[in-house]
């Protein structure tokens, strides 16, 4: 550089071969045949096709197949159409934590709609402000949406529960694509009120076979279901096992509240993933982890970056051998950014 004093800096090249190789070919050698069209609940119809009888839902210890869990959604499903759902319909949906989480979601996507995910845990204020500004054309719930959501009757409130009468196969739906929405999601609202981010189909389709590849999600893993699904990072945790072939272990709330029976469930159903929040992690340091943890391969960790301190205590802990991924991403990014 100083032999070259009136040299551009745009063609100073500040990295040696061998690394810049490393960077631009090496750690960016990802290309791979990604589906890039259809819409979500599609990938996870593709999957039924491959493993119906496969596990995809477990809960309490009892398991719900890839058919019978395409079987009921596909009849709710014909009971919303009815009820008026079509492409970019918001229908809200407030449930516990049980399989009618996940089969509502399924029920919302194949009627062409888009959902808009409620806690039941919510504050009152908050609940109140998404379904005015969501302006819902349905509210799905069951029984403990039910009891949060009683000022809601002016939305069609329309029970989760399932018409066995209904045909079995999934319906078409008219003029549905890719770039319709799948999904509206809520931001916190720390910096003013909640906003409603918008997710279309094919962001969703794009990014989950990343994250599950980059993850290493397949037909042996065993993923524990344990963020708020009001949260974007859980549309990963639902659907990329969905579409592995692979089977959803729901936890109960209060369950979460444990952290030595929080433990004793991953060991006792063999869990390989499960993705924490920040702050439950934390308590998982400082309280220690139990030395039965070798069904664990990889714990994600979302919304706030962990401290050097964090990451030496997990080093030199009995948890060492497990993958640690600290993700981060707007809801905008869809899932994550990096």
């Amino acid at each position: 550089m100083a032999d070259k004093i009136a040299q551009p800096v745009k063609d100073i090249d500040i990295l040696p071969a061998e690394e810049r190789d490393l960077l631009i070919n090496q750690w960016n050698d990802l290309a791979d045949d990604y589906p890039s069209a259809g819409c979500l609940h599609e990938l996870f119809e593709r999957q039924v096709t491959k493993t119906p009888d496969a596990s995809a839902l477990i809960f309490n210890d009892h398991a719900l197949s890839y058919a019978e869990l395409n079987r009921r959604a596909n009849q709710l499903a014909h009971r919303l159409i009815a009820e008026g759902v079509v492409p970019d319909s918001r229908v809200v949906i407030c449930v516990d934590r049980t399989p009618l989480m996940v089969i509502g979601l399924l029920v919302i996507l194949k009627a062409g709609g888009c959902y808009v995910p409620l806690d039941p845990d919510y504050p009152q204020e908050r609940l109140h402000f998404i379904l005015a500004d969501a302006s819902p054309i349905l509210v799905l719930h069951d029984n403990a949406g039910q009891k949060v959501l009683t000022a809601a009757q002016e939305n069609g409130l329309l029970t989760l529960e399932l018409t066995r009468t209904l045909p079995e196969q999934a319906p078409q739906v008219t003029g549905l694509t890719p770039r319709h929405l799948a999904y509206v999601i809520y931001t916190s609202g720390s910096t003013g009120q909640p906003k409603g981010v918008m997710i279309e189909h094919h962001s969703a389709v794009r990014k989950l076979p990343v994250l599950r590849d980059v993850l290493a999600i397949n037909a042996d893993s065993r993923l524990l279901q344990f963020c708020n699904f009001s949260f974007d990072v859980s549309v990963s945790k639902f659907f990329c096992p969905l579409i592995s072939g692979t089977g959803v272990h729901l936890l109960e709330s209060h369950a979460r509240q444990e952290l030595m029976q929080f433990w004793s469930l991953c060991d006792r159903q063999g869990i390989t993933h499960v993705s924490l929040p920040f702050q439950y992690w934390n308590k998982l340091i400082e309280t220690g982890f139990p030395d039965a943890t070798s069904s664990l391969k990889c714990v994600c960790i979302g919304g706030e970056k962990i401290s050097a301190k964090a990451i030496n205590a997990w080093l030199e802990s009995s948890a060492k051998q497990i993958k640690l991924v600290n993700y981060y991403g707007p809801t905008e990014t869809t899932i994550t950014a990096t």
